[in-house]
């Protein structure tokens, strides 16, 4: 347990760190936006990172499934957070590209419904993995199903600042594409086939 939090702590604190130099330091954003813009960055970052690490953890040679628990959960708590900020700023100003005439276009209702589906995915798995031991094949599931919802939700979310490094704030890719990368990392990684003793 602990181990996992410190390595949840370490994830939040480079990520966030990233967050503040990228958007703060070389972007735009005020600092003022921080406790809860810029931190939401870092919340949702930070949780895909921790459950795309769970996921990994099967494949690597010490395998402490303890660990893999507690980072998938600390990542669903991250989640959580992320949601919450998100409710607060959801609105025209934060998120411009989302509305048209004051309503949330269709790709703003696909990115939204993605997350939430994800959400509802994770909270399933994490459930199961918190009050069953016995539910590790279903648990399995839950997490793939919504790691696909959350790669569509962040790829639907940040693609189309991606193709321009140029406006790259200090060169430093968007956090939506390296959420993007990882999600994918992850996902192909429950696709390769794996021998039983990793399971």
């Amino acid at each position: 347990m602990r181990k996992g939090i410190h390595i949840t702590l370490v994830i939040l604190l480079c990520n966030f760190v990233y967050a503040i130099l990228r958007y703060n330091y070389f972007g735009n954003v005020d600092w003022e936006q921080i406790p809860i813009y810029i931190a939401n960055k870092a919340f949702a970052f930070s949780a895909i990172c921790c459950i795309a690490l769970s996921i990994l953890w099967g494949k690597l040679p010490v395998r402490d499934l303890k660990v893999r628990k507690f980072l998938g959960l600390y990542g669903f708590a991250l989640s959580i957070l992320h949601v919450l900020c998100t409710l607060t700023i959801l609105n025209p100003e934060y998120f411009p590209r989302f509305y048209a005439n004051g309503k949330l276009q269709l790709f703003a209702n696909i990115v939204i419904l993605c997350g939430a589906l994800a959400f509802l995915f994770f909270l399933i798995a994490s459930v199961c993995s918190v009050n069953s031991a016995n539910q590790f094949v279903y648990v399995r599931r839950c997490v793939f199903i919504a790691t696909i919802f959350a790669t569509i939700h962040i790829f639907a979310r940040g693609n189309s600042s991606w193709i321009h490094p140029n406006k790259w704030y200090g060169g430093m890719p968007p956090i939506s594409l390296l959420s993007f990368s990882v999600a994918a990392i992850a996902l192909f990684s429950k696709i390769i086939p794996v021998n039983k003793k990793s399971s």
